[in-house]
């Protein structure tokens, strides 16, 4: 059975919390400490073998939007234990019984998730999953909060961690260093927030491209 959200609040307190980007990197962290943790992952994570999430945020539209997309993902709805879609196309998904709503990622105006926790209702724009995967992990309680797969850079062959399929989408433009600008400044907020509450962020990703976050060592956690 499903929790209402106010009842997954600070739910993993205390513990380590891993949100789980798709980065290039993500090849190389071991899939089995990863289950071994309470986990956020985004988007297109079941193509690593072997990774059971806790939670699944489907929030990019650009994942969704098409039939053929949605219907990939179908068949790997019970690898998580809780999915969050976005808003959108929740009724695409809705016969399965793990399944939640959530607002789409628009902050220029008042919309904001229903996970959201007042020190992270913020009202500027944001175009990355990763935010709202955050932001959960601070309405979860996770402390330390651990990010790996965060890479924001090009390793000379592809940005994820699986083969890219077709055109690379990011946001609307598909314009990568436009985003990855935007998307810092929505992670620098976040670190902001969690340091003011004196809770722990961390990016575990091994040469990553992403300055917003405060740097820690993969190796020293795995």
């Amino acid at each position: 059975m499903i929790r209402h959200f106010s009842e997954y609040k600070d739910i993993h307190a205390g513990t380590p919390v891993v949100v789980i980007g798709n980065g290039f990197s993500l090849e190389d962290v071991p899939v089995e400490w990863l289950n071994s943790h309470a986990t956020i992952a985004m988007n297109s994570f079941y193509k690593l073998p072997g990774l059971c999430p806790d939670y699944w945020a489907l929030e990019g539209a650009g994942h969704l939007k098409k039939e053929k997309d949605r219907e990939t993902r179908y068949p790997h709805m019970d690898k998580a234990g809780l999915v969050l879609v976005n808003r959108r196309f929740v009724q695409y998904f809705e016969h399965f019984s793990n399944v939640r709503s959530v607002d789409y990622i628009d902050y220029r105006g008042s919309k904001k998730t229903d996970f959201s926790y007042s020190p992270l209702e913020i009202h500027g724009t944001t175009n990355s999953v990763m935010f709202f995967c955050l932001q959960l992990a601070y309405y979860l309680g996770g402390n330390p909060t651990l990010v790996v797969g965060l890479d924001h850079r090009f390793d000379g062959e592809k940005y994820h961690f699986y083969d890219e399929e077709g055109d690379f989408h990011v946001g609307p433009e598909g314009d990568f260093s436009a985003w990855a600008d935007r998307a810092e400044e929505s992670y620098k907020l976040c670190a902001n927030v969690f340091k003011a509450h004196n809770r722990t962020l961390l990016n575990l990703t091994p040469g990553t491209a992403c300055k917003a976050i405060p740097l820690g060592n993969l190796e020293d956690w795995a």
